[in-house]
């Protein structure tokens, strides 16, 4: 994908949030609307392997595409003695999400952005509902590389690729396919085999679940995603050469 594009599409996204802030939390309470992947979030940051660093304790998490801080809200409660940072497009939903009291910083950016002009580093980066808007899923995983301490986890959650009923057809890559909402699937084999490229190891893919049930598009199926940076980074990989040690 062109970085013209790229931009436009991140443009296109955060005004469309933008414009959503103000009655997404009361979609989200509709009966007829499941959201489960917060939790699911949680859960696989609960059971994180334990070669992953501090284990019996998270100091610093950053929830990428916080939204309206719904991630944030939970986290706040399951891991009360972490501190939270929250980058997200859209100011509106930045503006809501602070008034939740659940982030130490909240920061209007792109994860790319963000990774470039940060120096700080965290034990967990977590996604929720987000990698759906990822168009470049290499340069996902090679910020979150730059941003996450060694030892350090990602956990993510994303849509399934499923070839048919909504799907367009329309490929942006291979094993990613944008559906007639505009949202991106992806197969577990290429998310894998992306993660490892940036130098990320011990991927693991849970089961599917329903990560959401939405009124026009009913159940829509996902995953957890869960990878470690190495604690040694002595093989060299990718990413290493892509941002600060």
């Amino acid at each position: 994908m062109s970085p013209v594009w790229g931009f436009a599409f991140s443009w296109l996204t955060g005004k469309r949030f933008d414009l959503l802030a103000k009655r997404y939390e009361t979609m989200v309470a509709d009966p007829d609307f499941h959201f489960f992947e917060p939790e699911l979030v949680c859960k696989a940051l609960e059971n994180r392997p334990a070669t992953a660093r501090g284990k019996s304790a998270v100091d610093t998490i950053l929830d990428v595409g916080c939204g309206t801080g719904l991630l944030g809200v939970m986290l706040a409660r399951n891991f009360p003695d972490s501190i939270i940072d929250g980058v997200d497009i859209s100011r509106k939903s930045l503006d809501r999400s602070a008034d939740k009291g659940a982030y130490r910083n909240l920061q209007k950016s792109t994860l790319i952005s963000y990774a470039e002009n940060t120096r700080a580093k965290y034990d967990v980066v977590v996604a929720s509902s987000m990698f759906q808007f990822v168009t470049d899923p290499e340069a996902f995983f090679r910020s979150a590389w730059m941003l996450l301490a060694k030892g350090g986890t990602l956990i993510f959650t994303f849509d399934l690729t499923q070839l048919s009923g909504e799907q367009s057809g329309t490929s942006q890559r291979a094993g990613s396919l944008m559906n007639r909402s505009g949202y991106y699937s992806h197969n577990p084999e290429s998310v894998l085999s992306d993660a490892q490229s940036a130098g990320f190891e011990n991927g693991a893919v849970s089961k599917p679940h329903v990560l959401r049930v939405e009124k026009r598009r009913g159940q829509v199926e996902g995953v957890v995603a869960t990878f470690l940076k190495p604690l040694s980074l002595s093989q060299s990989s990718a990413s290493e050469s892509s941002g600060p040690a």
